[in-house]
């Protein structure tokens, strides 16, 4: 499946709330600044949305809460390390779920179109 999606990954965001009068008038000025990495089709993973069980198996955990946009596998399938497992959808980004390993999905925990929380369980995979 070819992924044509482009990706914004916020890695730091900042508001500021100002409030101040002008011409004896009550004025709330609200600063918000965002830092983002733009990359075309070049997903990121964060180490922190994985756990390695006592049987090697991963389990992909999701890095935010919102809904999952499309799946890009299916149980028994065989994936490469930086292969896109997962798309999730939040505020209108698209936060990628890539493999962070060879393996093999076991289990997959979610469906498509399913609204899941940070850190709750995505799929199971073994590594090869």
């Amino acid at each position: 499946m070819a992924n044509n999606k482009n990706f914004l990954h916020i890695i730091a965001m900042k508001r500021t709330i100002i409030s101040t009068s002008i011409n004896n008038e009550r004025v709330t000025i609200i600063i918000e600044v965002k830092t983002i990495i733009y990359n075309n089709n070049n997903p990121v993973h964060s180490e922190k949305t994985l756990d390695i069980t006592k049987n090697n198996n991963v389990t992909i955990r999701s890095p935010i809460t919102g809904k999952i946009l499309s799946l890009h596998i299916s149980e028994k399938d065989t994936v490469f390390k930086g292969k896109i497992l997962a798309v999730i959808e939040s505020m209108k980004t698209y936060i990628p779920i890539v493999s962070p390993i060879n393996g093999i999905i076991l289990k997959i925990k979610t469906k498509e179109g399913e609204y899941v929380k940070k850190g709750e369980e995505i799929l199971i995979m073994r590594p090869t």
